[in-house]
């Protein structure tokens, strides 16, 4: 059982540390820039509904829940920012 709660929480940090980095490793051209705004609007819901799913099932204490979500929907404003203009 802690094996596999090891393994969840290591999983989750990997996907939410590639969401902090990974927009500097982007090189999208102008004409996939929209595409790339709609795949990380996607990744960012999926990534909450996720964290949602983990807090629920007590996989999550109440301070790491609220930082993630802070970054996650911050992160989220921000592309949906960029998809409007």
């Amino acid at each position: 059982m802690m094996i596999l709660l090891f393994a969840l929480s290591f999983v989750l940090s990997l996907v939410m540390g590639w969401s902090l980095v990974e927009p500097f490793f982007r090189t999208a051209s102008a004409g996939g820039d929209l595409k790339a705004l709609e795949g990380d609007r996607e990744r960012l819901f999926h990534s909450l509904e996720d964290l949602e799913n983990d807090y629920r099932a007590g996989k999550l204490s109440v301070g790491d829940y609220s930082d993630i979500k802070e970054r996650l929907v911050s992160d989220l404003s921000a592309v949906m920012k960029q998809i409007e203009q």
